[in-house]
């Protein structure tokens, strides 16, 4: 008799450690509307909240099941398809190149200097910063550095013929240089 009371006693113990820690996790748990499952004072509430958890699950399930038959079926989304337009009006080509400056053309000279002197990853920044003051003349530089825009576009053509044959070109250049 003994042995069953302490049995029932630790079960009971086992018990109200596993509610403990329901309840911990119904108040704590992201699944939204858990807690007002098992908090509601009422049953109707309960029920309530019930049914829409179950009908939300219910969604949630569904989804999955749609999205992994799609998946399984290998469909095509996207196709594509190119027609060329031989009949432009007027065809339009930009030629931008984001650097300045060509490399080539900058390697040991002062405005290679000065640039690494205005980059903070560069180990000698600020003793190349104080070298050389703010009146720097950078559009200079990039004048004589700059991209030369014949360097720049070796061969055009349009319709199996030169561009200038086809159309005007039309270049807004600053001097030689590009940028």
């Amino acid at each position: 008799m003994k042995e069953e009371a302490v049995d029932e006693m630790a079960a009971d113990k086992d018990e109200s450690e596993i509610k403990a820690l329901w309840v911990t996790f119904v108040g704590t748990s992201t699944f939204h509307g858990l807690h007002y499952l098992f908090d509601a004072l009422s049953r109707l509430r309960k029920l309530a909240w019930a049914l829409l958890l179950l009908a939300a699950f219910t969604v949630f399930v569904r989804q999955i099941l749609y999205g992994y038959t799609k998946l399984q079926k290998h469909e095509v989304f996207i196709t594509t398809e190119f027609k060329p337009n031989v009949e432009l009006t007027f065809p339009a080509v930009t030629v931008c190149n984001v650097n300045m400056m060509k490399k080539s053309h900058l390697l040991k000279t002062e405005a290679q200097t000065y640039l690494d002197g205005t980059d903070w990853r560069h180990p000698n920044m600020r003793q190349l910063y104080k070298a050389y003051n703010k009146s720097y003349n950078l559009e200079k530089a990039v004048q004589d550095y700059g991209h030369v825009y014949s360097d720049m576009i070796k061969k055009c053509q349009f319709i199996g013929q030169a561009c200038d044959k086809v159309f005007e070109i039309r270049t807004f250049i600053d001097a030689k240089v590009t940028y």
